[in-house]
């Protein structure tokens, strides 16, 4: 069955392996791919077969035709916080953590100050948790904020695979 996907090629026009299931979440980890190639990576769509998907990538793609160039939306820094904040909130129940994350998403405390405190608490070691260190570094460092999004988007399509991506990302462009 074919899907429409969101990927980048690489300057000889060839797409990478992986893809999104929408512009917002291609979007949201365009920079993962940069960071390998300095000259950048064309965003484009196309209809592809799909192999594998771990909830948030689809890789093995099978390519009908050549993927077309597209338009990705821009990205703030706070809708990039609300997409870990919120990730980290669907698999990290501890009452610390979600007492942060509400009041970041709700706006009643989204100073820098808190999510430090936030990130001074000591964590269980798993990987929950280690998204919910993320979510609040993406938080503390706003400079930072786009590596710490995706390395918590990145962990939870690892530790879980009924999170929506898709909806979660719609939620973060929402609150920013």
């Amino acid at each position: 069955m074919m899907h429409t996907v969101y990927t980048f090629m690489d300057d000889r026009s060839i797409p990478i392996l992986s893809a999104y299931a929408t512009p917002l979440l291609a979007a949201l980890m365009q920079p993962v791919h940069d960071f390998d190639r300095p000259q950048g990576l064309t965003p484009c769509a196309g209809l592809a077969d799909v192999v594998y998907t771990d909830g948030l990538r689809l890789k093995g793609l099978l390519f009908d035709r050549a993927p077309v160039p597209i338009t990705l939306p821009l990205i703030s820094s706070t809708t990039r916080t609300a997409f870990a904040v919120l990730l980290a909130r669907s698999v990290y129940a501890n009452p610390d953590f979600l007492w942060w994350a509400d009041g970041w998403i709700s706006g009643r405390d989204r100073t820098r100050a808190t999510a430090y405190e936030m990130l001074s608490r000591p964590l269980p070691s798993n990987d929950r948790a280690y998204v919910a260190h993320w979510a609040g570094m993406s938080a503390a460092f706003p400079h930072e904020h786009t590596l710490a999004a995706q390395t918590a988007a990145l962990i939870v399509a690892y530790v879980s695979h009924s999170v929506d991506f898709a909806t979660v990302a719609d939620a973060a462009l929402a609150i920013a």
